[in-house]
């Protein structure tokens, strides 16, 4: 169910990146573009949050605690947005297709490392030959997807873009970890288009100017890319415990190609198409998410390891070598 919910979610996030693009050309910046996203996204969840107690709960549950989200957390946040910017430098010299290559690996590695360092809520996976192979093969179907493309290859703006994939993965990881903490997934979702926007708004208004180059005149149909982001991130935090930032990211993919093949079918773009490459890449990104859950064992709340239960023997029966043990004990 967990991997159902997030593949809907990779869906979710295409058509979120179709409706912000549309937006981005019709205010003429990207940029401005997200901070609308993450304002909207943003003034949904801490609606939610407030209406249904979850920010007071929250709030109890951390002082009474005395939890403290860690800094990373906060950086990851952050992030966020500050992969918007550099997607949205990118793509017009790199194209969509070498850009989704560059994002992906990102992803994928960086999630294979975060889970090995035990960062996500789930508490560290060991790195497996079935993850590896999950990987390698998420990277050969979006390289797929991206044969023919006739683009030159700025490697540096390419090398930002994987270091943005991996802190996409980053981004899962703190989701995870702030619902753990605060017990709260409106908060955590929350949190996270709160600390994004802010930054992107910073470095929008600095760089472009208060008005984007066309005015804030947009469809109103276009400003709905929040409300598509909100209920995506409230699912990578539920779900990220669950399956861990590999799997999960992997899902999310799967889900994206899926959902771009049906943007291309109902809208299709001038120069792009859905071929039997496209199909196959689609099939092989589902193919990394099972191969990559081969022998997994869904982890215990926390990430922890339950401790083995001592044996029971009855009274009175203690030999000598137990007796010992014992009192070491």
């Amino acid at each position: 169910m967990a991997l159902a919910f997030a593949v809907l979610a990779g869906g979710g996030l295409a058509a979120q990146a179709f409706v912000n693009g549309r937006l981005g050309n019709a205010l003429g910046s990207p940029a401005h573009a997200a901070v609308i996203n993450q304002t909207v996204g943003f003034a949904l969840l801490l609606t939610l949050a407030l209406r249904t107690g979850a920010a007071r709960r929250a709030w109890a549950r951390v002082r009474s605690g005395g939890l403290r989200l860690r800094w990373w957390v906060w950086l990851a946040s952050a992030n966020g947005a500050l992969s918007i910017t550099v997607t949205s430098a990118a793509a017009p010299k790199v194209g969509v297709a070498l850009l989704t290559v560059a994002l992906v690996s990102g992803q994928t590695a960086g999630s294979l490392a975060i889970d090995w360092k035990g960062l996500g809520p789930s508490g560290p996976r060991p790195v497996t030959t079935a993850r590896v192979a999950g990987v390698a093969l998420a990277i050969t179907a979006v390289a797929l997807g991206a044969l023919g493309t006739h683009r030159d290859l700025h490697l540096v703006l390419l090398g930002f873009a994987v270091v943005a994939g991996a802190g996409i993965a980053l981004v899962q990881a703190s989701l995870g970890q702030i619902t753990r903490i605060t017990g709260e997934s409106l908060v955590a979702g929350g949190v996270s288009f709160g600390v994004g926007g802010l930054v992107i708004l910073i470095i929008s208004f600095m760089f472009k100017g208060v008005v984007p180059p066309n005015g804030w005149d947009a469809p109103p149909e276009l400003w709905i890319g929040g409300l598509i982001g909100a209920p995506v991130a409230l699912t990578m935090a539920l779900t990220v415990r669950r399956l861990g930032v590999l799997r999960l990211t992997l899902a999310i993919v799967a889900g994206q190609s899926v959902g771009a093949m049906v943007i291309d079918l109902i809208a299709p773009a001038a120069d792009a198409g859905v071929t039997l490459r496209t199909v196959v890449s689609i099939l092989l990104t589902f193919a990394a998410v099972a191969v990559s859950g081969l022998g997994a064992r869904a982890p215990l709340a926390g990430g922890v390891r339950r401790a083995a239960r001592p044996r029971t023997v009855p009274e009175g029966t203690l030999g000598p070598a137990d007796a010992g043990s014992a009192d070491r004990g």
